[in-house]
């Protein structure tokens, strides 16, 4: 052949130049949103398409920001496919538009568009999806890991936080083409987040480069404020999946919640009141369920006796100079529209006066008189 292909030769230096480069989410942020989508499933199951196989997206260890949405393959595409529900399978067909939310999100503040994506500087950058979304743009998982699900579907990879690493416009091609530095973001991430992804598992690791230990990874960045930024995304999560499988079904969801809720109250009928409360608490939190007047109504002490029969208020707002543990109140701090509170640890049970009980009226009455635009 007259003209060679002297890529080998030049593979090590290209992802050395690559790990000084990219930038992968903080395994701080991904933890939280696992810990978030433990708490979103039954939610979510709730609303979405009855096609759907929500299973495909919630696993152990699943970091996946947008249940539901994927890529189309190229025979599914037609002159309208992109953010249509596909009715076959329930998913959502998206371009790359989804996956940016969690940039935008840690940068801005706010949900992607392109306008926030260029005034942010993010358009100097690429997104590069280190294994695949798609079945059919796995062969490489199939050769490197000793075991591989041929029936599962990786569509949660497709906004798997982790899995959506950030380059330099222009240096993106070596991590899909090139199989000795797409093995090194395979290892990466397994060292920064363990293998957090189901169907594929037990990676051979004398298929890495020898020259894998000279590349010097950029550290991942933990911004400033990331945990309320991160509330913020899951909010506008929560809110947009909800609005856009509402299109479908027609049901106004704070009746699908309430529905769900009621089933889940009747599997967890054993929980302890305390758990009991944490439990609802924070699904009301994570969807943004509570309005602002009943926040400011949740911190007095005579409407929560009125309302849930405790001696003190259900919130408590964090100030600065708490300690770390606070009597009658749980340690653990919740982000509500952007500030810290803590709950209400007194709650009991007896023959006389079940707190099970009072909660539970309460919470059915929130549930039921959510306004459907602010829901949306």
């Amino acid at each position: 052949m007259i003209f060679e292909d002297n890529s080998k030769s030049v593979e090590k230096e290209l992802a050395i130049l690559l790990g000084r480069v990219s930038h992968h989410i903080h395994p701080k942020i991904v933890k939280l949103i696992q810990s978030k989508n433990k708490e979103f499933l039954y939610v979510f199951k709730s609303y979405c398409h009855h096609k759907l196989n929500y299973l495909d997206f919630f696993y152990e260890g699943s970091d996946c920001l947008f249940p539901g949405v994927r890529r189309p393959i190229n025979k599914e595409k037609d002159v309208k496919w992109k953010n249509i529900i596909n009715q076959s399978d329930g998913t959502i067909f998206n371009d790359n538009t989804y996956p940016r939310h969690i940039w935008a999100f840690l940068t801005t503040q706010k949900a992607y568009s392109s306008k926030t994506w260029i005034e942010s500087g993010l358009n100097a950058f690429e997104l590069a999806h280190v294994f695949g979304h798609k079945m059919d743009e796995q062969e490489l998982e199939k050769k490197v890991f000793k075991y591989f699900d041929n029936d599962f579907n990786p569509y949660a990879l497709f906004t798997s936080a982790s899995n959506i690493v950030l380059i330099p416009k222009g240096l993106t091609k070596p991590t899909d083409k090139m199989e000795s530095i797409k093995l090194c973001f395979y290892k990466r991430h397994i060292e920064l987040y363990g293998q957090n992804f189901k169907g594929i598992k037990g990676f051979k690791e004398e298929l890495l480069p020898n020259w894998y230990s000279q590349i010097e990874w950029l550290d991942p960045i933990l911004p400033i404020n990331w945990e309320e930024n991160i509330q913020k995304l899951i909010n506008y999560r929560n809110n947009h999946l909800r609005n856009k499988y509402k299109k479908f079904s027609g049901i106004n969801p704070s009746i699908r919640l309430q529905s769900a809720s009621t089933s889940e109250i009747k599997n967890n009928v054993g929980l302890k009141v305390g758990d009991f409360v944490k439990y609802k608490m924070e699904e009301l939190i994570n969807n943004d369920l509570l309005s602002d007047k009943e926040i400011i109504n949740l911190q007095r002490k005579d409407y929560s006796r009125e309302k849930l029969h405790i001696q003190y208020p259900l919130l408590r707002k964090v100030l600065p100079n708490d300690l770390n543990k606070i009597d009658r109140y749980w340690v653990k701090k919740y982000i509500i529209k952007g500030k810290k509170y803590l709950i209400c640890s007194e709650w009991y049970e007896n023959p006389n006066n079940n707190d099970k009980t009072h909660f539970l009226n309460w919470y059915r009455k929130i549930v039921k008189t959510i306004p459907f635009n602010e829901i949306q």
